[in-house]
């Protein structure tokens, strides 16, 4: 178990901080701003997977008496549905700028089917390639920070 958890967290984490909106809600944000609390909010899920998996890692030493399913349930419901879930949360908070960010929409649109695909069952998430893609669009509509590619540095 912990080979396949350091495995799949590994792919999706090659593994960050957060914010959410700025607390001010007197309307849309600037392109610019609205950017930068997107990516904040990229960087803390990058950054909670690492902490919650060194924390699992502490807490769970030995995970080879789990079975498969028990393995999967416990690396999507304390890793990877955590972070996950506030990214959402945060990310459709943030009031975008008029007429643009299409894409970073359709990329929320994706976390968040990624998520309830996971809560719903725990093996299709598992596996790190439903994330990938999800963040791989984030990616494409310039959420670096949400790439595949980013880590918790």
């Amino acid at each position: 178990m912990k080979r396949s958890i350091v495995a799949v967290v590994l792919a999706i984490c090659v593994v960050v901080a957060g914010c959410g909106g700025s607390g001010d809600d007197s309307g849309p944000l600037t392109a610019a701003s609205y950017k930068a609390e997107a990516e904040a909010a990229c960087k803390q899920m990058v950054q909670g997977w690492s902490a919650l998996y060194q924390k699992v890692s502490r807490e769970h030493k030995n995970t080879s008496d789990l079975s498969q399913a028990a393995q999967h349930k416990l690396l999507v419901d304390e890793i990877i549905l955590p972070p996950l879930e506030k990214l959402v949360g945060d990310l459709s908070e943030l009031q975008a700028p008029a007429g643009g960010s299409a894409k970073v929409e359709d990329a929320v649109v994706s976390f968040k089917a990624v998520m309830e695909k996971g809560q719903a069952n725990p093996d299709e998430l598992a596996d790190g390639q439903l994330l990938a893609e999800a963040r791989q669009e984030a990616a494409a509509a310039g959420l670096k920070s949400c790439s595949p590619s980013a880590t918790g540095s």
